[in-house]
């Protein structure tokens, strides 16, 4: 039975398809690569960074941070937040720790994967660090990213489950990312501003390689069904010529 997706659907599908395989995104790619010391690209520490940078440079981001992990008295706090990327501890390094440097009301770990999974343990042992060498904060709140918690493999969410860590996915970091935290960066310098809003469009983008071109030789199908060449046509075309998969399949004239 041949499958079938909403209109809606189909234009969604085929704007995240184009932005994906587009000139800006694959510059804006090779930004990122270059933050990765052995140059393979978009991976864990370069994500790292760039939350590190978020947290560190934005007070808009740190309160909408804090807010999104249910912290209380987020607000106030948010101006007194220290951030250290890649804090190497007895058992570990933490890819982001994050605390209050005034007091001792606040810090939170922030272990940042992409698709990998976590070593046996590994939550755990960062935990159990903190909660006995930190343990004079009053607040003490774990947190793991993921790029998808429902595609994750069941030990990581077991680990993550058993250990009390909030799971945040990647795409949840865009909604992090308002137009008062882009301001925020416009004022220090509008070459980040613009950095920072391609990296949000990255991200809301980012699941495209997990969907295979089926789905969208679906959608282009969809669009094909229902007259929407005019808006679609030329952008579409130049990377369908270009694109060993679909050479054989463009769209109609």
């Amino acid at each position: 039975m041949e499958e079938k997706i909403s209109i809606e659907k189909a234009k969604d599908l085929i704007d995240k398809f184009i932005y994906m395989r587009s000139e800006k995104h694959y510059n804006f790619y090779n930004e990122l690569a270059k933050m990765d010391k052995k140059g393979k690209g978009i991976d864990e520490p370069c994500h790292s960074k760039i939350l590190a940078l978020l947290l560190k440079k934005s007070h808009h981001f740190r309160v909408n941070f804090l807010q999104y992990i249910d912290i209380n008295n987020f607000y106030s706090w948010a101006d007194d937040i220290e951030v250290e990327p890649e804090k190497n501890i007895d058992v570990g390094s933490i890819d982001i720790f994050i605390y209050t440097k005034k007091t001792n009301d606040f810090l939170c770990v922030i272990e940042n994967k992409i698709d990998s999974s976590f070593s046996d343990g590994q939550l755990k042992k960062y935990k159990d660090y903190i909660e006995v060498n930190y343990k004079d904060y009053e607040q003490r709140i774990y947190t793991c990213t993921k790029r998808y918690w429902d595609k994750a493999p069941q030990k990581d969410k077991n680990q993550a489950k058993e250990n009390n860590y909030i799971q945040i996915e990647h795409s949840d970091i865009p909604l992090m990312v308002d137009n008062n935290v882009l301001l925020e960066f416009e004022h220090i310098n509008p070459k980040m501003r613009y950095d920072i809003e391609q990296y949000k469009e990255f991200l809301n983008c980012y699941w495209y390689d997990t969907v295979d071109d089926i789905h969208i030789e679906v959608a282009i199908k969809t669009i094909n069904d229902n007259d929407l060449l005019k808006y679609y046509k030329e952008k579409l075309s130049k990377i369908l010529d270009n694109d060993d998969y679909f050479k054989d399949k463009q769209i109609k004239d």
